[in-house]
């Protein structure tokens, strides 16, 4: 058994170097130096999520469970980080864009799915992106119909966004760059500490929890600096779910979302050019590249009806509900909030509804029991 371990790793750390190595080629000359460095903030991502633990679904859990709310306000403190340096640089270099998006029915629907998802799956983008890297079998389940649910999602999405909506709200549009910032962090401050106050059990923050924010809102910095953009995980696996669905002979762009021009773009070039699905390949790498230099020995999942059925639910409900509120954990929650943008609280709010109501599921099923 040990010795079949010594194996799996080896040819793990074969495949993982060399995939990195091609990736990072084949980007570094179709595509620039630009591309590549994403791709490496995207390895440095899974590695620092794996390494540290830090996650979005399992917090939640926790907070409905034992009202702990110690890994919220840690996702708090990651958001504030990460506003001190994404509003400044939007703010004062117009080439440099925010995460915004309208206030609209799609959103609040697809943000309440998505918070249920997160809980029937007991992970989130992020989360689902580094697991698969660990070598989580339930994990890649929930991979495989978050891409199936995003691609769903992104039929429905023009007919849902019809529905009524109001533009884009930036929070302190009309301020300067100083009482813009102030006025953000302060909602941030108070929200936090409302969840400081209801918290039934001591917050803990330890060494490793800050180093996590700092390197991860660093590297939000970073993706920003280098692509114009915040950084998002849905729309990679829209892309993908799109690249499967024309692999498999189905007439794309008879839906009006693939007509429209950035998925338009993304599905004729390779899954390299766009950024999203790029940082994703490399989040699982990075988590895989963990997996090997811990030596950590990946086991099989133990699986029934029961754990089979939350992960292809939470999957599909993911993948729609990210659509339909235009990103997920990442890209409407840090990368909408840290821009300024009202619709990261709107999304925040009822994901974080849908969670409750995802954890009641989770109850139903008998799927909280070893938290």
């Amino acid at each position: 058994m040990f010795l079949n371990n010594i194996k799996h790793n080896i040819s793990f750390a074969f495949l993982s170097t060399l995939s990195i190595i091609l990736i990072f080629f084949i980007t570094y000359f179709e595509y620039g130096l630009n591309y590549s460095l994403l791709f490496f903030i995207g390895i440095t991502l899974g590695l620092t999520f794996i390494a540290t633990s830090f996650g979005f679904a399992s917090g939640w859990t926790y907070f409905f469970k034992y009202m702990d709310s110690s890994s919220i306000i840690k996702q708090f403190m990651l958001i504030g980080l990460t506003s001190l340096f994404i509003i400044p640089t939007v703010h004062l270099f117009e080439s440099y864009s925010p995460t915004i998006a309208p206030i609209s029915i799609s959103l609040l629907i697809g943000s309440f799915i998505f918070g249920i998802g997160m809980q029937l799956s007991n992970g989130c983008a992020s989360g689902t992106l580094f697991s698969v890297g660990n070598g989580n079998t339930k994990m890649m389940i929930v991979l495989l119909f978050f891409i199936i649910g995003s691609f769903i999602g992104s039929l429905i999405l023009p007919i849902v966004i019809n529905f009524g909506s109001i533009k884009p709200v930036i929070i302190g549009s009309n301020f300067n760059l100083i009482n813009k910032l102030l006025l953000n962090i302060s909602i941030l401050i108070a929200i936090a500490f409302i969840f400081f106050k209801i918290s039934n059990r001591k917050i803990i923050i330890n060494i490793k929890d800050i180093l996590a924010i700092i390197v991860i809102s660093l590297l939000c910095l970073m993706c920003l600096l280098l692509s114009g953009y915040t950084w998002g995980i849905t729309f990679g696996l829209t892309v993908w779910g799109g690249k499967l669905w024309s692999l498999i002979g189905g007439d794309i762009y008879s839906f009006t979302f693939w007509n429209w021009s950035r998925p338009s773009q993304a599905l004729q070039n390779s899954l390299l050019s766009e950024v999203s699905s790029l940082m994703n390949i490399g989040m699982i790498l990075g988590s895989l590249t963990y997996v090997i230099v811990s030596k950590k020995i990946i086991l099989p999942y133990k699986f029934n009806l029961k754990i089979i059925f939350s992960s292809i639910a939470g999957g599909l409900l993911m993948g729609i509900g990210a659509r339909l509120a235009f990103g997920c954990n990442i890209g409407a929650f840090l990368g909408g909030i840290s821009s300024g943008s009202l619709h990261g609280w709107v999304w925040f709010l009822f994901a974080f509804c849908g969670g409750w109501v995802g954890f009641k599921f989770r109850n139903y099923f008998n799927l909280n029991k070893d938290l």
